[in-house]
């Protein structure tokens, strides 16, 4: 199964099937939504935590395919990017080399 396959699973069973509310969780536009889902583009490590915390699904399991695919609901906290900006600015300007680290993990579970 692709990351977008596992990421139209979390907008249709954790997310109401809508698209443009993760995009608004994501702070990212619709389209950027349409992209992962057919494969086009892969979303960044940021964004598959925004994933995980609107739709209850794990990150590593959108990102990597392994692990259990849902969180334990009485500890998923919904947060949207507006909402996260501490969290989003300490993760942004995270080490170089962790983010690369977590790149390189996506790439391999592309293939």
């Amino acid at each position: 199964m692709s990351i977008g396959t596992r990421i139209q699973r979390a907008i249709t069973d954790g997310c109401g099937n809508n698209a443009s509310e993760l995009a608004r969780a994501c702070g990212v536009k619709p389209s950027a939504v349409y992209q992962w889902v057919r494969d086009e583009t892969k979303p960044n490590c940021i964004n598959i935590f925004f994933i995980e915390a609107k739709t209850g699904f794990s990150a590593r399991w959108i990102a990597l395919g392994e692990g259990s695919e849902k969180l334990d609901p009485s500890k998923v906290t919904f947060i949207t990017k507006d909402e996260s900006d501490p969290l989003f600015e300490k993760i942004k300007d995270a080490d170089d080399r962790l983010k690369r680290a977590v790149e390189n993990l996506l790439d391999q579970a592309q293939r």
